[in-house]
């Protein structure tokens, strides 16, 4: 799993594409971002990070707002679209 709690990695990516949207993913947003796109669901999410389920379900809503889509698979469009996931790191 890739973690981008408190990494360089994380402020490369979370300013890749400053500007883009009006709010910045947090770390947090960009860690469940990732695991979605990668297929899991909130609660293999849940279990993998030790939060709650509607923890996971609160961060996914948090991107597709952002983001202004609807569905969690215009999110990743969008989030691969401006550089804030890698189809090769997924």
């Amino acid at each position: 799993m890739v973690c981008y709690e408190n990494t360089e990695e994380t402020e490369e990516v979370m300013t890749r594409r400053k500007g883009y949207i009006g709010e910045q993913l947090t770390s947090r947003e960009l860690e469940i971002l990732t695991l979605l796109a990668r297929g899991y669901t909130h609660k293999a999410i849940a279990l993998e990070l030790g939060i709650g389920q509607q923890t996971s379900k609160a961060h996914g809503s948090s991107v597709r707002d952002k983001f202004d889509v609807s569905s969690t698979i215009e999110a990743v469009i969008v989030a691969l679209k401006i550089g804030y996931l890698d189809l090769e790191e997924l």
